[in-house]
């Protein structure tokens, strides 16, 4: 992530640190899966607010650390939500994702086996049902899903 000084001393916060620490938090404890938001920071932000409101456990993670967990299962990915789905065509077979864009490509998102898209700008209740719909489609498929304590 960077350097943040202090008034006395400077100290730095890693991307692995922070990860590190979310994940035992409650993504691998709470929920057998989790959900990697991958898209520019202040949507991270917005996008996590709404699921975890939701009941959900959701990540904020940059994309090199995404791919890093989607080939190491640490956290298991279950969902991925980002702008940029063709950084993970190689797990497309399998990996779930939901696709936010103002100009979605549709070819790019037929690629998946499990997409929804939203085109930006939508409304939290859009996504929350997306989740959702995600969530009961790997539940029927015998995956594993659900908000915390669901």
């Amino acid at each position: 992530m960077g350097n943040a000084a202090g008034a006395d001393n400077e100290y730095t916060i890693t991307l692995e640190h922070t990860m590190s620490e979310e994940a035992s938090k409650g993504v691998c404890r709470q929920a057998e899966w989790s959900i990697l938001i991958v898209e520019a920071p202040i949507v991270q932000k917005f996008l996590r607010a709404v699921l975890e409101r939701e009941g959900y456990d959701a990540v904020e993670a940059l994309p090199e650390w995404a791919l890093e967990a989607m080939e190491t299962s640490r956290p298991r990915v279950g969902l991925v939500i980002t702008n940029a789905p063709g950084l993970f065509l190689q797990f497309a077979h399998w990996l779930p994702v939901i696709y936010l864009a103002a100009c979605p490509d549709l070819d790019l998102a037929a690629q998946f086996r499990t997409c929804r898209v939203l085109q930006k700008p939508f409304h939290p209740g859009e996504l929350a049902e997306a989740v959702r719909s995600l969530d009961t489609t790997l539940q029927a498929a015998g995956g594993a899903g659900g908000p915390r304590g669901g």
